[in-house]
């Protein structure tokens, strides 16, 4: 999945979005107890780096990305999200708005409060019926928001206009992904264009791979209004995090034989190919390169490593100076080089520890 820097869809005016069909070209982005890790005391309180000005170089740093008219989260009177099982035992999730929870359903809402996180457009450019619940992308995206209420303070989160494009016409979405993801691009299957804040999504039939398409490219969008233009890595690493919530919950926790199998991978075929240093360091030609793959399968471990219990009390403060400093530049890789006990050597020794156990 993609996420670019940068139609038939029905807006309202205030919050249409340039058409993406009409817009010009951009550059595109795009799916065991250890020691605990602590702040080191160095750098603790947010840095502004001095960014070069070489874009090849500066695609690695969390950029300068703040929408004027970004919206503070605000609360609604009443509503939650609540759980309910169908006559056939099959459990069942939504959000409701209102004075009165749904008869028959189960308040599941980690928060006494809930707000009104996004607005929520969606258009099906080729015709046909919308593949997946709607219900459901709403259930993702107020989870995703929950979440990172847990890790931020609602002071720094804002709401989010969600414009999503779902094609069932694999030419007329080919089309758009050369316009804006480029001709080496035929296995990208959704990507987001941060400068138009819409994202396409190409649905081949199988409507739980599409919607689990639909909500990584969620997240890209509320990411982008969370914390502004992060690191490649990072953005790819959280939407790819955020696809596996629960739903009666806010754990993220992968079976141990799936973690074992992606911790194997990333040893045989991921390391050899590209380091932590070389993750964090990349440019937008390394992620166009041969090595896409091992980008993507990298920044997946490597976020979820740096998420687990045992190592927030280093993670989450990252994101918070992120999310506070959306409107200013930072050198991500440097913060990390000062924040993480032994700097980038000590991560990537670590992160190689964890991938043995």
């Amino acid at each position: 999945m993609f996420w670019s820097q940068g139609g038939a869809g029905l807006f309202s005016s205030s919050d249409a979005p340039p058409d993406i069909d009409s817009a010009g070209p951009t550059i595109v982005e795009t799916l065991q107890p250890e020691n605990p890790i602590k702040p080191n005391g160095k750098g603790s309180r947010p840095v502004n780096i001095p960014v070069p000005k070489d874009p090849q170089v500066t695609r690695r740093f969390h950029t300068q990305s703040c929408d004027p008219s970004s919206e503070p989260l605000r609360e609604i009177p009443a509503g939650g999200i609540v759980k309910w099982t169908d006559e056939k035992g099959i459990t069942h999730y939504e959000d409701y708005h209102g004075d009165t929870r749904p008869a028959g359903r189960d308040l599941v809402s980690l928060f006494p409060d809930i707000k009104d996180y996004f607005s929520l457009d969606i258009s099906m450019p080729s015709g046909g019926r919308l593949p997946v619940a709607e219900k459901d992308i709403r259930l993702q995206a107020t989870r995703t928001y929950e979440l990172y209420r847990t890790w931020l303070d609602d002071k720094w989160l804002s709401r989010a206009k969600i414009h999503l494009r779902l094609y069932t016409s694999e030419q007329q979405y080919a089309a758009l992904r050369k316009k804006y993801v480029g001709a080496d691009s035929d296995d990208v299957p959704g990507f987001y264009v941060a400068r138009l804040n819409q994202a396409a999504i190409l649905h081949t039939g199988n409507k739980a791979q599409t919607l689990r398409i639909v909500n990584h490219e969620v997240a890209h969008v509320i990411n982008n209004q969370v914390f502004g233009t992060l690191p490649r890595w990072l953005n790819e690493g959280l939407a790819t995090y955020v696809e596996v919530l629960k739903e009666d919950s806010l754990e993220v926790k992968v079976a141990d034989q799936r973690l074992a199998s992606w911790k194997t991978n990333t040893i045989s075929n991921v390391m050899p190919v590209v380091s932590v240093r070389e993750l964090l360091s990349a440019t937008q030609s390394d992620w166009s390169a041969t090595k896409r793959l091992s980008h993507y399968q990298l920044s997946q471990l490597l976020t979820y490593y740096l998420l687990q219990p045992q190592h927030r009390d280093f993670t989450l403060p990252l994101l918070r100076t992120l999310a506070a400093q959306k409107c200013s530049e930072s050198d991500v890789e440097s913060l990390i080089d000062q924040r993480y006990v032994g700097g980038l050597s000590g991560l990537s020794e670590d992160f190689a520890r964890w991938l043995e156990k």
